[in-house]
Order: C-alpha cells, then sequence, then structure tokens
C-alpha cells in the first residue's frame, strides 16, 4: 500500500509536472509570439518612417521638377516670341532686299537705254566729225 500511495504520488508529481511543463511551453509561446509581433511593429513603424520620408523627398522633387517646368515654358515662350519677331524681321529684310534689286534692274534698264542713246549720239557725232575733216 505505502508503494502504491508512493507510486500514486510520483504519478501525481509527474502529471503536475507534466502540467506545469505544458505552461510554461505555452507562456513561452506566447512571450515568443508577444516578442516577435513586437519586432514586427517595430519594423513596420520604421517602414512606415522610411517610407513617409521617402514620400516627403518625392514630394519635394515633384515641386522642384514643377517649378523647372514652368520655368522652361516661360523660356520657350520668350524663344517663341523672340523666333516669330526673327521670322518677321527677316521677312521685312527679304521684302526690302527684293525692292531694292527690283529698283536696282530699273536703274540698269534706265541705265543701258541711255548708254545705248549716248553710244548712238557719239556715232552720229563721230559721222558729223569725219565729215567735217
Amino acid at each position: 500500500k505505502k508503494h502504491l500511495e508512493k507510486y500514486s504520488k510520483l504519478v501525481k508529481d509527474f502529471q503536475i509536472k507534466k502540467q506545469e511543463q505544458r505552461q510554461n511551453e505555452e507562456e513561452y509561446r506566447c512571450v515568443s509570439t508577444w516578442t516577435m509581433l513586437d519586432v514586427n511593429a517595430r519594423f513596420i513603424t520604421a517602414v512606415e518612417k522610411k517610407v513617409g520620408h521617402e514620400m516627403m523627398w518625392l514630394d519635394q522633387e515633384r515641386q522642384n521638377l514643377e517649378q523647372e517646368n514652368e520655368q522652361v515654358i516661360e523660356e520657350n515662350k520668350s524663344l517663341e516670341d523672340s523666333l516669330l519677331k526673327n521670322v518677321k524681321a527677316k521677312d521685312l529684310a527679304e521684302s526690302r532686299v527684293k525692292k531694292v534689286k527690283e529698283a536696282f534692274e530699273c536703274f540698269m534698264e534706265d541705265w543701258r537705254k541711255r548708254v545705248t542713246f549716248l553710244e548712238a549720239i557719239k556715232g552720229k557725232l563721230d559721222i558729223v566729225g569725219k565729215s567735217r575733216i
């Protein structure tokens, strides 16, 4: 009977120890899970912070690019205006050159006629001069 009691106590102690071990394992799993959740939460927070900084940097870059784009648009408009003025000036200059060329051609035609006329008079004067001699 004593052996039976001792054996029964040993079995009971073993069951208690086994229950305590299960409880400890369960607590360890909970602590481990909570630790992992905490690590993950810290990681997510760090990532969110990094993403927040990146978003701010990207927003600043977008604003800078928009400003540069506006400047380029203004420069292009200025260049287009300047080009338009240059085209108008070129057209005006070509028109003036054409008018001067036409005036010069008229002058040359008139000059040829006068030269022809003067050569005719000279020819007649030569004839008259030869006849006097």
